[in-house]
C-alpha cells in the first residue's frame, strides 16, 4: 500500500470517532470569531531590474469553536493566490479595472487534546514545529499544511519542559492514469524534538528537527507547485529536481525579560544530506519588544539546495535560495487592535555560489488592524 494510501485510511479512521462529536455536540459548543486586514506598501529594486511599486491588501476571517472540553475545530478564510502569499495586488495589470478578490480556505482542521500532554490535529492544519525567531527558512509563515499531526508538551520538572511534534502532509498526490497504477505521492514529513528550560524571566529552547520532502528528485518543479520554477534549486536539465530534500534542523531560542522589555536571541542550522550540491542554511538574530514597539534584526544565508526554494519565505530574496542578506522590522501598536510595521530586506541573489551575484532590497509598510 502506497504510503499516501495508508495515511488516508488512518484519517478517515479517526474522524469516524470524532465526528459524532462534531456532528451531535453543537449545542455545548463556544464560538471565537477572529480577523485581521492588512495594507502593504511594497518596494522591490535590483540592479538588473526597474524599481517597482506596488500595494497589496490581505484579509483573513476565522472561526474557532469549542465542540467539548477536548475538542475543537477551526476554519479561516483568506485573501488567495498563492500557497505561500495571503496578499493581493491591487489594481493587478492580469485582473485590472476593479477586479473580485479571490478567496480560499486558509484552515479547516479538528484538534483533539486527546491527553493532558498531547494534540492531534487533522485537515488543512496550521504549522505547529518550532520556529526559532519566526523563521521561514523551511516554510513560508503563510503556507498552511494538509493532512495530520501531533504535538506534545510534557513537564519534566520545574525548570524543565519536553515537546514534540510530528506529522504527515501532502505535497501532491500522484497516479498514472494512463497504467491506473498509484504512484509515491510527495509529501512532507517531518519531526521535531526539544527541551524547555525556564526559571523566572528567563526561557531557553533548544531542539532539533527532521523534515523529508518525499520523491523530490526528478519531480517537475511546475507538478509539485502551481507555477512552479527552481527558484534557486538545481535543475537536472529538463525543469526537473536534481536532489531529494530531507532537512536536518538544529536551533536554539532564547528568551528573557528585564525593565519591561522582552528581548529574544535564536539560531537555526539546517543541512540536507542528500546532496553535494550547496546544502547548508541558518539563521540567526534577535528582537526587542515592549507592550507598544518591537523590533528585530537577523542574518539568513540559505544555500541552493538546502531546502526546496518553492516553499521557503517568499519574501527574502524574493523566494529564492542561493541567497542570502539581512532582514529588518520594526513595528508600533498605536492602537487597540492596530499597527504600522516596516520590513527591510536587504539580499543578495544567487550569493551562496558566488557566481553572478545580484542586490536585492524589498520594503513592506503595513497597516494592520485585527480582532
Amino acid at each position: 500500500m502506497a504510503a499516501g494510501t495508508f495515511l488516508f485510511v488512518k484519517f478517515i479512521f479517526v474522524l469516524y470517532f470524532l465526528l459524532p462529536n462534531l456532528l451531535f455536540a453543537a449545542e455545548t459548543s463556544t464560538y471565537k470569531w477572529s480577523g485581521d486586514f492588512r495594507l502593504r506598501g511594497q518596494s522591490e529594486e535590483t540592479l538588473l531590474e526597474e524599481y517597482r511599486v506596488s500595494e497589496k491588501l490581505r484579509l483573513r476571517f476565522g472561526l474557532k469553536v469549542q465542540i467539548q472540553p477536548d475538542l475543537k475545530a477551526e476554519i479561516r478564510l483568506a485573501t488567495a493566490k498563492s500557497n505561500t502569499s495571503t496578499n493581493q495586488t491591487i489594481g493587478d495589470n492580469k485582473e485590472p479595472g476593479f477586479a473580485r478578490r479571490s478567496i480560499g480556505v486558509d484552515l479547516g482542521y479538528v484538534s483533539w487534546q486527546g491527553l493532558p500532554f498531547l494534540r492531534f490535529d487533522a485537515g488543512k492544519i496550521p504549522q505547529v514545529h518550532f520556529r526559532p525567531g519566526g523563521s521561514q527558512v523551511l516554510l513560508d509563515s503563510d503556507l498552511s499544511l494538509e493532512g495530520i499531526d501531533f504535538v506534545s508538551e510534557y513537564s519534566v520538572r520545574d525548570w524543565l519542559d519536553l515537546f514534540a511534534s510530528t506529522g504527515s502532509t501532502w505535497i501532491r498526490e500522484n497516479y498514472d492514469s494512463y497504467y491506473s497504477t498509484e504512484l509515491t505521492d510527495n509529501m512532507l514529513n517531518w519531526a521535531q524534538v526539544g527541551l524547555k528550560f525556564r526559571s523566572g524571566k528567563w526561557s531557553t529552547q533548544i531542539g532539533l528537527g527532521f523534515f523529508n520532502f518525499t520523491s523530490l528528485q526528478g519531480a517537475k518543479f511546475a507538478d509539485v507547485s502551481i507555477g512552479g520554477t527552481a527558484r534557486g534549486n538545481t535543475d537536472d536539465g529538463s525543469l526537473n529536481y536534481k536532489n531529494n530534500f530531507v532537512p536536518k534542523q538544529f536551533f536554539l531560542d532564547s528568551k528573557f525579560k528585564t525593565a519591561g522589555i522582552n528581548w529574544n536571541f535564536f539560531l537555526e542550522h539546517i543541512v540536507n544530506d542528500q546532496t553535494r550540491d550547496p546544502n547548508k542554511a541558518f539563521w540567526v538574530g534577535f528582537s526587542a519588544s515592549s507592550s507598544l514597539l518591537s523590533g528585530q534584526i537577523s542574518y539568513g544565508s540559505v544555500q541552493s539546495d538546502s531546502v526546496p526554494g518553492i516553499f521557503t519565505d517568499s519574501d527574502f530574496a524574493a523566494g529564492n535560495t542561493n541567497s542570502k542578506g539581512v532582514v529588518l522590522t520594526s513595528s508600533w501598536k498605536f492602537k487597540s487592535g492596530m499597527s504600522l510595521a516596516i520590513s527591510q530586506y536587504i539580499n543578495r541573489r544567487r550569493a551562496t555560489s558566488g557566481l553572478n551575484d545580484t542586490h536585492y532590497n524589498r520594503t513592506h509598510l503595513d497597516l494592520n488592524a485585527s480582532f
